[in-house]
């Protein structure tokens, strides 16, 4: 198992305090709730007089040659039995909608939590372990607080209401089915130490489970492209394993502490048969009482029992509370930054003196000043890891500077909210990421209250009416996830599109024209350069082609500004924009040919 990385929550939350936190999801449900526990109280007490019931029969219509009694008993069975179904269907009716609300509630919460989480978090954090917790720990919490809260109810007024029934009987043969009491507290204690433990490992093993399957899916065109599949089987197979065994060790609890409850109750109910069979027979008990007391005490056993299994059920639903707590509670350092609304600012962007670090040891970027004024665009170019990213991702409030400050207008990124900052800018990232809808919603994503002409018009822009309009359904044409049935350079131009439709005062083209042939690129950047004036452009970009579009470019190397001007400036300086020459290194040996 990994160890605890950066921004992965591992903290350990008392069962109370879990318990407290997610019951205040039940408050809006009180009257359903009190439903609900009203039927499951109500179970006992009918299964309680339909045993009564048996006395009557055997006591008195039978053995008492009573037979005018018999249809009052068979019409009190048959309104029990229905009583029993209407209280049963109420309550599983009941139960299962207030589930349905609490779990939906909290899957949005949780997902707005995770929303409001830096990428710094994010990076801590296996996708498929969050996935988990938002789909099967969420699921084990509604178990935890109406299944198993409805199942408490029921097993302890059972438990309570037969204990006295049984004394009102026979207080003698109770003292002698006493005796197993004992055996059966240490079962179920133990039962539900070593049964929270594997309940943990099992939930972690599937965890591991669902990451590598995630893993391996998402990067199926990485796998295929260097023929990895078996190598992707054989690590899925091994997680698959390790998530098998740990249910294994689970299974061996289960078939252990149980079994042996029941051989215990087992055990006591022989001996009560014999003592009261005894009793029977000398005559100091009747047949129907003796069957009755019988029937009450394995019903005792049965909550017993029942309080057993529903605390194991209440182990899997803690740990999964404690897991989605985990997300509920992240630290404010690994959420994205909160403070004023930013108001609508001048296309004007400013570094000034900004270090920055990922962590301990080298800074990412020193000492880095520098201004993009209002319908100005600025390349930004250098070798691979000298910054640029960097920039974007400050730019962009994913982080916030160690030292210096970024400003947008005359305002400081730092003394507002990220949201509110992200707003004013618009950005095509290196990634060109779509989500499986229409080409329309994509382009609209970047203002949902687009026009379909806006749609069309930021789609000119961009370059790509052209490929739309070959397509059959046009702008209702399904891209599939990620874009997958789009080619790279198509993916490039509808992520630009949809840049442009926000219409922000900063636009930002983290390598946005990498995938475009020559001409289209020019078209593009010219487009944007008409349609975005008064717009502040970064354009990262190693491409000199790029690069040329710009006004003035700035040269970041080792994450220092190492030269600035315009892109004839450092032509007439002998260097091409976007294109370094590194310094000499020895001649690397040969590869070793594998697979």
């Amino acid at each position: 198992m990994r160890e605890a990385e950066p921004g992965r929550c591992a903290v350990k939350r008392p069962d109370r305090k879990v318990y407290r936190r997610f019951a205040a999801l039940l408050r809006p449900y009180r009257g359903q709730l009190a439903v609900v526990l009203a039927a499951s109280a109500a179970g006992p007490f009918l299964l309680a007089a339909r045993i009564w019931l048996l006395k009557v029969l055997i006591d008195d219509v039978l053995r008492g040659h009573h037979p005018q009694l018999l249809p009052a008993v068979a019409a009190a069975f048959a309104a029990i039995a229905v009583l029993n179904a209407a209280a049963g269907a109420w309550k599983t009716g009941t139960s299962g909608w207030v589930g349905a609300q609490v779990t939906g509630e909290l899957r949005v919460r949780c997902y707005g939590a995770l929303q409001e989480c830096s990428l710094r978090y994010f990076h801590g954090q296996r996708l498929g372990d969050l996935l988990t917790r938002l789909s099967v720990d969420i699921a084990a919490i509604e178990e935890l607080f109406v299944t198993g809260l409805a199942a408490i109810i029921s097993s302890s007024v059972m438990l309570a209401l037969f204990l006295v029934l049984l004394v009102a009987l026979n207080p003698g043969l109770v003292l002698v089915a006493a005796g197993i009491v004992p055996v059966l507290a240490v079962t179920t204690v133990l039962d539900a130490r070593r049964g929270r433990r594997a309940q943990q490992d099992v939930r972690e093993r599937t965890s591991e489970l669902t990451c590598a399957a995630e893993e391996g899916l998402s990067a199926i065109a990485l796998v295929k492209a260097f023929a990895r599949a078996g190598h992707e089987q054989r690590r899925f197979a091994d997680a698959a394993r390790r998530s098998a065994a740990a249910r294994l060790r689970m299974v061996r609890v289960r078939a252990t502490f149980p079994p042996l409850a029941e051989l215990t109750a087992g055990t006591g109910m022989v001996v009560v048969v014999w003592a009261g069979a005894s009793q029977v027979l000398a005559g100091r008990l009747s047949l129907g009482s003796l069957v009755v007391f019988l029937s009450y005490l394995a019903s005792l056993y049965t909550p017993i029992q029942g309080l057993s299994r529903v605390a194991s059920s209440l182990q899997k639903a803690m740990v999964g509370a404690g897991r989605v707590a985990e997300i509920l509670d992240v630290p404010a350092s690994l959420k994205d930054r909160v403070g004023a609304r930013l108001p609508r600012v001048t296309g004007r962007v400013e570094f000034r003196h900004v270090t920055f670090a990922y962590g301990p040891g080298r800074p990412a970027l020193r000492d880095v000043s520098f201004t993009i004024a209002p319908g100005e665009v600025v390349a930004l170019t250098g070798p691979s890891g000298a910054g640029k990213t960097t920039v974007v991702s400050l730019l962009l409030s994913y982080y916030d500077p160690g030292q210096g400050t970024i400003s947008l207008g005359r305002h400081r990124l730092a003394d507002h909210g990220a949201a509110s900052c992200r707003r004013q800018v618009a950005a095509v990232l290196q990634e060109p990421m779509l989500f499986d809808t229409t080409i329309a919603e994509n382009i609209r994503y970047g203002r949902l209250d687009a026009t379909d002409a806006e749609v069309a018009a930021a789609a000119a822009i961009a370059q790509a009416d052209e490929f739309i309009g070959d397509l059959p359904d046009r702008y209702e044409t399904v891209v599939g996830p990620r874009g997958a049935r789009l080619s790279g350079g198509q993916r490039q131009r509808l992520a630009i599109a949809r840049a442009v439709i926000k219409a922000a005062p900063v636009l930002v083209l983290d390598e946005a024209t990498s995938a475009l042939d020559p001409g289209t690129e020019a078209s593009v950047l010219a487009g944007l350069r008409s349609a975005c004036a008064g717009t502040a452009v970064l354009l990262v970009a190693h491409r000199p082609s790029a690069v040329s579009f710009a006004d003035r470019v700035l040269v970041l190397e080792a994450g220092r500004l190492a030269a600035q001007g315009t892109p004839a400036d450092l032509s007439g300086l002998g260097a091409r924009p976007g294109r370094f020459t590194p310094a000499a290194r020895p001649t690397p040996a040969p590869l070793r040919r594998g697979g």
